[in-house]
Parts: structure tokens; C-alpha cells; sequence
């Protein structure tokens, strides 16, 4: 059989030989990647991309709802510390007498308090019995603090202390 085209390169490593009345094709040394697999490979590319992206949304999520409860947990030590400053908001063992700065008062009851604060909803509620009687403790007196987004929403963070009766 008589060669019709011969071609051969160090470029791509290859040696192609078409023979004469045959539709046959002879490579010799192949090291090239089929059409198959590179587009396998893309397949498989893409796949682990969605994978991926589809982690970042979530992520997102996440880290909005940690922010927020971290600046829940910051509402609820600042009104602790108003609430133990003297000069604001006092606890004579049986009601509050005072306001806490920045705190928007919805309901007062003879242990508790409810309000707005720096965008949450703020609730105050002291232990009925003093946690304490004694001459070096001075009356002290459990107080919860709850924060919320709204009065109907789910609780964001808890706080706990003590206040001394005033």
C-alpha cells in the first residue's frame, strides 16, 4: 500500500499515516485527551463548582444570624449594667422606681418590665425573694434580662445578675 500523507512533528509527538483506498487512521504514540474526556472532565468541573456556590448562601445565613445574637447579647449586658448603675432604674423590693436610658417602656408590672432598646425587645424580670439576707449582702436580687427582635419573636439571648435593693 502506497502512503498518501505522512506527518511527523516533535511539536505534537505524533506520527499519522493515511493509507492509500483505506478510510483508516493510524496514530502512533498517542498522548492527547479525547473529546469524551474532556468533556467528562468538564462535567465534573462544573459539579464541583454548584457544590460549592451553593455552600456561600448558607454561609451568609449564618453569619447574619450570628451577628445578631451577638448584638442581642451586647443589648442585654448594656441594660444589666443601667439597671445596676444607681442612678437610673431602682428595685425597692416590691416594684422599679426610675427609667433605664434608651429604654422605651411598653409594660411595668411589680417584678418585670418590658421595652424597646436600641431596636429590641427588652424584657426585665427580678426575683421575688431577695437571693440573699444578710447585713453584707444588702438585699440582692436575681434579675433576667430577655432580648428579642419583637415581643412575639423567639429569644435571641438571656442575660442574668443581681441588683441590690435600693
Amino acid at each position: 500500500m502506497k502512503k498518501l500523507y505522512e506527518f511527523n512533528s516533535n511539536y505534537f509527538n505524533r506520527e499519522v499515516t493515511i493509507l492509500k483506498g483505506d478510510s483508516v487512521l493510524y496514530l502512533k504514540n498517542q498522548k492527547g485527551l479525547t473529546l469524551i474526556e474532556i468533556l467528562a472532565s468538564i462535567v465534573l468541573f462544573t459539579v464541583v463548582i454548584v457544590l460549592l456556590l451553593s455552600v456561600f448562601p448558607q454561609m451568609t445565613n449564618i453569619n447574619n444570624k450570628t451577628g445578631e445574637n451577638l448584638d442581642a447579647a451586647n443589648v442585654g449586658k448594656e441594660v444589666l449594667f443601667l439597671i445596676k448603675d444607681k442612678d437610673n432604674l431602682t428595685f425597692n423590693g416590691s416594684h422599679f422606681i426610675g427609667s433605664v436610658p434608651g429604654l422605651t417602656i411598653k409594660e411595668s408590672t411589680s417584678n418585670s418590665l418590658d421595652g424597646i432598646y436600641n431596636s429590641f425587645y427588652v424584657e426585665i424580670i427580678v426575683g421575688k425573694e431577695a437571693f440573699l439576707e444578710d447585713e453584707v449582702a444588702n438585699q440582692l436580687y436575681t434579675v433576667e434580662i430577655i432580648v428579642k427582635e419583637n415581643k412575639e419573636s423567639k429569644i435571641l439571648t438571656k442575660t442574668y445578675g443581681y441588683i441590690k435593693e435600693k
